[in-house]
């Protein structure tokens, strides 16, 4: 163990730990890297299922009335924001 000399305050010992603690090798331990593969992978399928739905509405869009396709492409926005969102996710988690 890392030794630095002591003092009455404690701050000695603190360091002493901190050192140690950034001596650690860092990362995720296997089980944890197993769990966020897991995580990356449900929140591609529900990627993937939220574009599934919206292909519909988009596909479809020709056919519908003025309003109808109003609806529809603020229900494609929100679900592309959907998308964006959960994208940003499988980014923060993948880094």
């Amino acid at each position: 163990m890392l030794k630095f000399p002591t003092k009455s305050n404690g701050i000695y010992g603190f360091c002493e730990k901190l050192a140690v603690d950034f001596l650690v090798k860092q990362g995720l331990c296997v089980g944890m890297e197993d769990d966020t593969a897991e995580l990356i992978a449900r929140l591609c399928t529900r990627i993937g299922m939220i574009m599934e739905d919206a292909s519909v509405i988009a596909l479809t869009i020709g056919s519908m009335d003025e309003a109808d396709r109003s609806n529809a492409i603020a229900r494609l926005g929100k679900d592309s924001a959907r998308i964006d969102q959960l994208i940003d996710a499988v980014r923060a988690l993948a880094s």
